[in-house]
C-alpha cells in the first residue's frame, strides 16, 4: 500500500522497547541480526557495534550498514552514554537526518 504523508515505510524496527541490550545468543531480534551477519555484537556482549556519533550498526564484514541505524541502550558496546534521554533524543535526530538523506527524501 501507499504509506501516509509524511510517514516513512520500513523494512522493520529493532528492539525499541528498553533497556536490555544484551546480544546474547538465542535472543532475538539481536541474535537474529548477529546470526545473519547484519551486526555485530558489542564491546562486553553489550548490544551492537555501531559508529559513533551515526549509530551506524557495523556488519560482521565490518562495513556499516546502510538504511540500518541504532539508538538507545543497545549502542553501549560502542557508546556508553546512551540510556538517558538527552543522548536518546539526539540519536534519534541523527538516525532520522541518515536514514532520510540515504532514502533522497
Amino acid at each position: 500500500g501507499v504509506a501516509p504523508a509524511g510517514s516513512v515505510e520500513a523494512d522493520g524496527v529493532v528492539l525499541c522497547t528498553g533497556p536490555d541490550d544484551s546480544s546474547a545468543v538465542g535472543r532475538d531480534p539481536i541474535a537474529g541480526l548477529i546470526a545473519a551477519g547484519h551486526a555485530r555484537e558489542g564491546f562486553g556482549g553489550m548490544g551492537i557495534e555501531v559508529e559513533p556519533g551515526t549509530g551506524r550498526v557495523r556488519a560482521a564484514d565490518g562495513a556499516f550498514r546502510t538504511g540500518l541505524v541504532a539508538l538507545g541502550a543497545i549502542r553501549r558496546g560502542s557508546e556508553w552514554e546512551s540510556i538517558a534521554i538527552p543522548e536518546i533524543r539526539v540519536q534519534a535526530e541523527t538516525a532520522a537526518r541518515i536514514l532520510l538523506a540515504e532514502a533522497g527524501a
